[in-house]
C-alpha cells in the first residue's frame, strides 16, 4: 500500500502500527524517509501521549551517552494511554515491570551490579561446553524430522531457552512451561489489543501467573542457595532490605523474556538471510573464523529490539529540534543500525562486515548486560551448525511477529542437508 509520507497524520499512525515492524522492507521505507527528511520529528498517534521519532545514529548514541538528561522513567517503552493509565492504577507506574530498563542513576547501577558477574566474557566461558550440547540437541531434533522443519519451532525458539536455563539455574524440564509464558508476555505487549480493550488486562494477567510460577523457586533458592543468579537475585539485599517482590520478580521475568526472545529474534533473522544470500552462507561455510563478525551482522539485521523510550529532564536541542524538560524521545534501534552515514550498504547482509558499530544492543550506560552471552551462544550455535549442516535453503514464506518492542521470526521453513 503506498504512502505519503509528507501526510504527518499518515507517518504518525504508521509509527504505531504493530504490522510495520514485522515487515522489513515497510518499516525501513518509513525510517529512511524519516532519516533523510525528518530525522528528530514530533508524533502525536491517536491513543498515545506525543514523543520525537530519533531515527538516525549519532543521535540515538548522543541521547543514550547521556543517562542524567534523558532517563528511563517514567516510560521506557511505547504503550497506548489507557494501557499506562490502567498500570498506573495497577502498580503505580506506567510500566508492567520496575527493571533496570526502567530505572535510573544508583538505582540502576545497583541493580545493574547485581547480576554482573553472570554475564561478563570471564562468567559465561565456563558455560560455552552446555551451549555446545544445546545447540548439538537441537540440530539433532533437526537431523530427526527428516529434511524440512520450521526452524523456528524446531531450533532458534529453544535453543537461546535453554542457555538462559543454564545461567538461570533452572532444569531443563522448565523450558516448556518458561516459553509459553514468555510467548504469551511478549504477545501481550501487542498494541493491536488495546483497540479491543484488551491489551492492559492481559499483560497485568501475564505479570500475575509469570510471579505465581516463580514463587515456589524464590522459596527454595532462599532456603537452599545455589551459585546460579536465581540465588543471587532472590537474596539480594539493597539499602539494607530484602530485594522487593516487585525488583525480584521483574528481574526474572526480564531475564527469561528478554534474554531469550532477543537471541531468538537474532538466530531466525540471520538465518533467513544467509538463506536468502546464498553467497554468504557460503562464505561462512568456507571460512567459519567470520563467525564472530556474522553473529554481529545477523543482531545488526535483526535488531530485536525495536525502540526504548527517554524522557528530557531539561530543554535541550538535538540536530535542531527543540526538546522541553518532560517531553518522551522514541530510540528507533533498528533505523540507528541501517543508517547510510555509518554503514556502508547497509542493506547487504554482510558477514564479514567490519566495523560494525550497530547499536541493536543500546550504547552508553544502559547498554544491554547480556551482549556478550548472546554473542557467545550464537557464535557456538554456528560453530556447530556449520559442521553439521552442509547445505540450507527456505522452502516456503517466512512469517514475522507484529511488536512495536520485540520482534522476532514466528515462522522459518527450511529445506537442509546433514552433513555424512
Amino acid at each position: 500500500m503506498s504512502v505519503n509520507f509528507e501526510e504527518k497524520a499518515a507517518v504518525d499512525k504508521l509509527l504505531v502500527d504493530s504490522s510495520v515492524y514485522a515487515s522489513h522492507d515497510r518499516y525501513h521505507d518509513l525510517f529512511r524517509y524519516l532519516r533523510a527528511h525528518e530525522p528528530v520529528r514530533m508524533c502525536q498517534p491517536e491513543g498515545f501521549n506525543p514523543f520525537w521519532t530519533v531515527s538516525k545514529h549519532a543521535d540515538i548514541c548522543e541521547v543514550q551517552r547521556q543517562p542524567a538528561l534523558f532517563i528511563n522513567a517514567p516510560r521506557n517503552t511505547l504503550l497506548p494511554i489507557a494501557v499506562e493509565d490502567r498500570l498506573q492504577r495497577e502498580f503505580g507506574s506506567k510500566l508492567i515491570m520496575n527493571t533496570m530498563l526502567s530505572m535510573d542513576g544508583e538505582e540502576h547501577q545497583v541493580m545493574r551490579r547485581l547480576g554482573a558477574e553472570f554475564f561478563t566474557p570471564g562468567g559465561i566461558a565456563k558455560l560455552k561446553e552446555g551451549f555446545g550440547r544445546a545447540a548439538n540437541f537441537y540440530i539433532d531434533r533437526m537431523a530427526d524430522q527428516g529434511s524440512t522443519c520450521d526452524f523456528v519451532q524446531t531450533v532458534s525458539a529453544w535453543y537461546p531457552l535453554r542457555v538462559i536455563l543454564q545461567v538461570f539455574g533452572l532444569d531443563e524440564s522448565d523450558e516448556h512451561e518458561l516459553h509459553r509464558r514468555s510467548r504469551e508476555f511478549i504477545e501481550s505487549q501487542n498494541p493491536m489489543l488495546s483497540a479491543e480493550g484488551r491489551q492492559a488486562e492481559r499483560m497485568v494477567a501475564c505479570w500475575n501467573a509469570f510471579c505465581d510460577y516463580f514463587r515456589p523457586l524464590v522459596a527454595d533458592r532462599r532456603a537452599r542457595p545455589k551459585n546460579d543468579l536465581a540465588s543471587v537475585i532472590a537474596n539480594a539485599v539493597i539499602d539494607d532490605e530484602p530485594i522487593t517482590d516487585r525488583r525480584l520478580f521483574s528481574y526474572y521475568i526480564l531475564i527469561v523474556v528478554a534474554g531469550h526472545d532477543t537471541t531468538s529474534t537474532s538466530l531466525g533473522g540471520g538465518m533467513l538471510q544467509l538463506m536468502r544470500d546464498r553467497s554468504q552462507f557460503e562464505r561462512l561455510k568456507r571460512d567459519p573464523a567470520l563467525i564472530p563478525t556474522a553473529v554481529d551482522e545477523m543482531i545488526r539485521w535483526s535488531a530485536p529490539v525495536k525502540h526504548f523510550l527517554r524522557t528530557a529532564t531539561h530543554d535541550y536541542e538535538l540536530r535542531g529540534a527543540s526538546i522541553s524538560a518532560g517531553d518522551t524521545l522514541l530510540m528507533a534501534l533498528p533505523s540507528g543500525c541501517y543508517d547510510e552515514d555509518v554503514f556502508d550498504r547497509p542493506f547487504a547482509f554482510d558477514v564479514a562486515r567490519k566495523p560494525n558499530r550497530h547499536i541493536a544492543f543500546g550504547f552508553g550506560a544502559h547498554v544491554c548486560l547480556g551482549q556478550y552471552l548472546a554473542r557467545l551462544e550464537l557464535s557456538t550455535f554456528l560453530e556447530v551448525f556449520l559442521e553439521r549442516v552442509k547445505n540450507v535453503e527456505l522452502c516456503g514464506e517466512p512469517v514475522h511477529s507484529s511488536t512495536l518492542f520485540l520482534g522476532n521470526v514466528d515462522y522459518l521453513p527450511i529445506r537442509y542437508e546433514m552433513a555424512d
